[in-house]
């Protein structure tokens, strides 16, 4: 699991701004190959206010030095999810609506998306 700064998370995740009619278009410049990867359609203020006023989840990660305490939201998010061909670096796009579950740094700001171990469905 890699810890992101929060400009990197919402340069990942946040997709309020970007045009995500096209998922191969998107993913081409964010990542090579990723297998699943979501997009919110919130602005980061409000993905923010999960590591404040989201539930805590119980599960801790540390990476390097970087200690996550996970969140998971009490609202729904509407979500723009690319889903991976198995062969091919082409995708399918998705629209879902659901809670999220971030990673969050000392300071209360979302720097991982999802959580994998728990509830595959908020790791999208």
């Amino acid at each position: 699991m890699d810890a992101l700064s929060e400009k990197e998370f919402e340069a990942k995740h946040i997709g309020l701004n970007k045009d995500l009619k096209d998922c191969n278009i998107i993913m081409k410049n964010i990542s090579k190959c990723k297998k699943v990867n979501t997009f919110i359609l919130a602005t980061i203020g409000k993905v923010r206010s999960v590591c404040s006023e989201g539930k805590r989840l119980p599960n801790e990660n540390t990476k390097g030095k970087v200690r996550l305490d996970f969140f998971e939201s009490t609202n729904m998010f509407d979500k723009v999810v690319c889903y991976k061909d198995k062969h091919k670096c082409l995708y399918t796009r998705k629209e879902e609506q659901g809670p999220i579950a971030v990673g969050c740094d000392q300071n209360k700001h979302p720097v991982h998306y999802g959580l994998e171990d728990k509830d595959p469905s908020l790791s999208r």
